[in-house]
């Protein structure tokens, strides 16, 4: 009887010991091993169309990828199986995933993009397709057919102000209701009610306004933070959030946000607003360029220089300056480049593309170099910016694009150039702005 509970004793202890054994062995597989399992199950399920079963085997696995291969290998059995199982926002937050790291396909952004166009929802796809024409270029032919077919779409915001100017790097635009200036967004709801004889677009948190026959510096909930010299007659605003451009007297210099001086001996009868470290001055009706320490890059050579409608001359780098009836683009350093001669010309733009005008007066758009590349055909234009230019024909405004076809219909008495998406234009007598979908972020 003994021996018998001995070999009983002896068979549940070997039994206990097969268990411990098996059991680690199970805890020292190593992650390959795991994956490799989870795979091997993930594929079984996808196989029998058990994707609610399958997916979140894979998402398991691709947590024990030790290597890019790996990773990429898992992620596309991944979005074969969110497309399969039409889980497109499953499928699109990865792809959006592998967008940012730039290890998406063109295929992918299309997938994605398509998906969203198919809802009407033209401002979610474009950012994708902006991103993948970003990371891959414009390489593939279905990509850029979707960007450029979708990238238009716009809104027309009919606000009834008498006047909106530019809108500050906070996309404030002042306004002006026809007694008193404020501040908009671009949906067109009221940042800042209207309470200001005059206002500037916002700076680095900062914007100038007049009030009370004295200029001020506020802050972005509209609370008064200085106050300008009394003799402080006119202002242009304030730019690097930092210095306000005002004249005193006869003459324009720099002050501080706080309304001190801060280089007296920079005294000019026209100034252009400072952009990339530099500012045209007019002394004596010739213009030369200064940097924004003060110091002179070139000499009082130029007749003229085009400003923006923002006040801005240098603009990606170069400035269009005229000399002696001919107008000439001008890099940092103040040398003319050769080959771009016009009778006339508009400031540039953030695009590439200047608008140039020939001796018929038509007006057409050239690169930086001086070679034309929309023929003269308009009766006025703006250079390019956000993709587009403002186009005249017909005695009424549209905008084109780069191919120059005509993409947003001429309609408009009056329009200006589009910056982060919104450009002001007139219609029917009365401001209001016209707001690229994609760049509002609002459904269509």
């Amino acid at each position: 009887m003994a021996k018998a509970k001995t070999r009983i004793i002896l068979a549940m202890i070997a039994f206990l010991a097969l268990c411990w054994v098996g059991m680690l062995a199970g805890h020292t597989q190593s992650p390959q091993q795991v994956q490799a399992q989870l795979l091997a199950q993930a594929d079984g399920f996808a196989a029998d169309g058990l994707y609610v079963r399958a997916l979140p085997l894979y998402e398991e696995a691709l947590g024990y990828a030790e290597t890019e291969e790996n990773r990429e290998e898992i992620e596309q059995q991944m979005l074969s199986a969110y497309l399969s199982y039409g889980d497109m926002a499953s499928y699109v937050q990865l792809v959006e995933e592998r967008a940012a790291d730039n290890r998406a396909a063109a295929s992918e952004y299309v997938t994605a993009a398509e998906y969203y166009l198919s809802m009407g929802l033209a401002n979610r796809a474009l950012p994708i397709l902006a991103a993948g024409i970003g990371n891959l270029g414009e390489t593939d032919a279905e990509l850029t057919r979707l960007w450029e077919e979708n990238r238009y779409g716009y809104r027309w915001r009919n606000l009834e102000y008498v006047q909106i100017e530019p809108a500050g790097d906070n996309g404030y635009f002042p306004v002006y209701n026809g007694s008193q200036w404020g501040y908009i967004e671009a949906n067109g709801n009221v940042a800042i009610d209207m309470r200001y004889d005059w206002a500037s677009p916002f700076a680095g948190g900062y914007a100038l306004v007049q009030t009370g026959g004295r200029y001020y510096v506020i802050v972005e909930d509209g609370s008064l933070y200085s106050v300008q010299s009394s003799e402080m007659t006119e202002a242009l605003g304030i730019f690097d959030g930092r210095r306000v451009l005002g004249k005193v007297g006869e003459t324009w210099s720099y002050y501080n946000i706080e309304g001190e001086p801060i280089a007296e001996s920079f005294q000019f009868d026209a100034y252009s607003m400072n952009s990339e470290g530099l500012a045209a001055v007019c002394q004596n009706g010739k213009w030369r360029l200064m940097q924004d320490d003060g110091t002179y890059v070139t000499e009082f050579i130029w007749d003229d220089v085009r400003l923006d409608e923002r006040g801005y001359a240098v603009i990606g780098g170069n400035l269009v300056a005229e000399r002696d009836g001919v107008c000439v683009l001008v890099d940092t350093a103040g040398a003319e480049i050769s080959g771009f001669q016009f009778p006339d010309a508009k400031a540039p733009g953030t695009d590439e593309l200047i608008a140039v005008c020939n001796e018929a007066g038509q007006w057409g758009f050239a690169d930086r170099t001086g070679t034309i590349r929309i023929e003269c055909q308009y009766e006025d234009a703006l250079s390019f910016s956000n993709g587009l230019a403002a186009v005249m024909q017909g005695g009424v405004w549209g905008y084109i694009n780069a191919s120059g076809e005509m993409v947003i219909e001429p309609l408009y008495e009056e329009a200006g150039s589009f910056f982060d998406g919104a450009a002001i234009a007139r219609l029917n007598g009365v401001d209001g702005l016209l707001v690229l979908n994609y760049v509002e972020g609002e459904e269509e």
